[in-house]
Parts: structure tokens; C-alpha cells; sequence
């Protein structure tokens, strides 16, 4: 049997609302819809067993449903593709889970790089906005907006 290695496998996901809503408040974005980029950590044999242990993860994740505070249903459908990345030894200080490159010109300025890889500042408003897609058992207080960036200094 193969020895195996960690890969993080990295699957996307379109999160949609269904049903009218019981009511709406200021944050309510009736035309929104929610894609969730998603890592996952597996202990596999190759990158194809990697990919396919992630993909029957994915379709695992996107399996359920809930009720957002609005009232209506929430599905995760997974968008049809899967990428694995195979990690070095994880017994480093900051263990590395996700490593990618790109090839571009060198043209692009780093703020473009940024909006490329990590897409735009969406701001604290669409932070809120993304109440429409929350379990409404959650405690919205209690629930961080899921990740935070670090800013550029201007010059």
C-alpha cells in the first residue's frame, strides 16, 4: 500500500435561497447569490485519490439544508470541479495548507494581483448581506464574517 501524504483540496460551492421570505430587513439582498470557496485537509495516496477523497467530501458538504432567518430554504450545490495541492510535511512551525501560482505579466500591478486571487473588497455591508444565507439557529452575534483581510497601506 502507498505511503500516504496531506493534500488540501479546494472545492467551490453556490449557495441558493429558496421560497419568499417572511419578512425582510436593510441587510436583505433579494437578487444575491453566495459562492463559498472551501479547503479541506485529506490524507491520501496520490493526487487522484486526493481528488476524489475531496470530491465525495464536497458532495457530502453540499448535501444538507437549512433555514435562514428570512425564512426560506438554503442548498449548497457544488460547483463541478475540484483542485488538490499537495503539502510538505506538516511538522513546521506554520504548516503550509494551500500553495498556488500563476504565471502573469509583470505589468499587473500588486492590487490587481490582490482583486485576481482574493477578489474585491466587498466592505462591511455585504458582509451583512450575508445573513440571507445563514442557518437561522446560528446566533448572527455570535458568528464571525467567516474571514477577514488585511489591508494595504496606501502610500
Amino acid at each position: 500500500m502507498a505511503k500516504k501524504s496531506w493534500y488540501a483540496v479546494k472545492s467551490l460551492f453556490r449557495v441558493e435561497v429558496f421560497g419568499e421570505p417572511v419578512g425582510v430587513d436593510d441587510d436583505y439582498d433579494a437578487d444575491g447569490t453566495l459562492i463559498e470557496e472551501r479547503i479541506v485537509l485529506v490524507k491520501a495516496a496520490s493526487f487522484e485519490d486526493a481528488l476524489r477523497r475531496g470530491e465525495a467530501e464536497a458532495d457530502s458538504y453540499a448535501a444538507g439544508e437549512h433555514v435562514n432567518p428570512y425564512g426560506q430554504v438554503v442548498r449548497f450545490r457544488r460547483i463541478p470541479i475540484v483542485e488538490a495541492s499537495w503539502l510538505f510535511p506538516l511538522e513546521a512551525k506554520a504548516p503550509e495548507v494551500w500553495w498556488s501560482t500563476t504565471v502573469i505579466p509583470a505589468s499587473v500591478t500588486d492590487a490587481e494581483v490582490a482583486v485576481m486571487r482574493f477578489g474585491p473588497d466587498e466592505g462591511e455591508e455585504a458582509v451583512r448581506r450575508r445573513r440571507k444565507y445563514l442557518n437561522a439557529e446560528l446566533r448572527l452575534a455570535n458568528f464571525p464574517a467567516g474571514s477577514k483581510r488585511v489591508r494595504p497601506k496606501r502610500k
